[in-house]
């Protein structure tokens, strides 16, 4: 106890055990000291801060594919006739017996025909045409040509027999063909064609007795 009427100075020393807080007094003045001991006050637990979870707004509708249309029924390509006409233009030599002589003409042709397919890589051509000599009218004629012709990318190469001179007696005979194509489109529609012809006959002797000639074919046809 205290009894003066002013307050002391004192060291204070203060802690918490076992649930008591313990306070040790030194006054300065003196060598007393004393203790003190209060049970703790229970702290309220405070319970942890709520936080709300942002709400997320719903993900954004998907937008739902169109539906992908079926792929056309494929139509198969029907083979139609396969059909052609081709025009030329060249030149003929011709050295008959020695009492009709010589000749060297310039020729313009026509001629059309069928050209069925043997397998992918193999065609036979049948056709007729008919041949204009422009220095003589008169030894225009007709003729025929058979031939089998090998297939290739971008076009073809062939060879047959051709009835030349059909419709002249003097200068008639069986020569043999040979030819060779080469397309202008993707569709073989139009093709640039050469052809030449030499008789059997005459093969001992083929720098002066032949026919060659070049142009254009169209197929009409598959």
């Amino acid at each position: 106890m205290w009894s003066g009427r002013e307050d002391f100075e004192a060291y204070l020393v203060e802690f918490e055990s076992n649930g008591y807080t313990t306070r040790f007094f030194v006054p300065k003045a003196c060598g007393n000291f004393w203790f003190e001991e209060a049970p703790v006050p229970v702290k309220p637990v405070e319970a942890p801060p709520v936080v709300e979870k942002p709400v997320e707004p719903p993900p954004p509708p998907q937008a739902v594919p169109a539906p992908v249309p079926p792929p056309p029924p494929v139509v198969e390509r029907e083979e139609g006739f396969p059909f052609f006409i081709a025009a030329f233009g060249g030149k003929e030599r011709l050295v008959h017996e020695e009492a009709l002589g010589g000749s060297c003409e310039t020729l313009f042709g026509i001629k059309a025909g069928i050209l069925p397919k043997l397998n992918e890589h193999l065609e036979v051509e049948l056709s007729v045409g008919g041949k204009i000599d422009v220095t003589e009218t008169d030894n225009s004629s007709l003729f025929a040509d058979v031939a089998l012709n090998g297939l290739f990318h971008g076009g073809f190469v062939g060879g047959g027999v051709s009835f030349w001179d059909l419709t002249e007696s003097d200068t008639r005979a069986v020569a043999a063909l040979v030819q060779l194509g080469f397309d202008l489109g993707e569709e073989r529609r139009f093709q640039l064609v050469v052809e030449g012809r030499a008789p059997f006959d005459q093969f001992d002797d083929m720098s002066n007795n032949y026919q060659v000639w070049g142009g254009f074919r169209i197929r009409l046809g598959n």
